[in-house]
């Protein structure tokens, strides 16, 4: 009976474990995508034209086409 409490125990804690690690894991994933669109949007406010398209492991894509002309303070009529 103790055998079977403990070997219960040991799989939730691995369970535990196991989620936590993939959580951990997003997280990252995603602290990285926003640095590097804060990048990107950094490199257009200063007036630069990039393009990106990337499809990611996960099945998330990410398409954006930005040609961007330095802003010269006037308002577009």
């Amino acid at each position: 009976m103790d055998a079977t409490i403990t070997f219960a125990a040991v799989l939730q804690v691995c369970g535990l474990l196991g989620l936590w690690m993939r959580l951990r894991w997003r997280i990252r994933q995603a602290q990285a995508e926003r640095a590097y669109l804060d990048g990107l949007t950094k490199a257009a406010a200063g007036g630069h034209s990039w393009e990106v398209d990337e499809q990611q492991v996960n099945g998330h894509r990410l398409r954006i086409r930005v040609n961007a002309a330095p802003h010269d303070g006037s308002k577009a009529a």
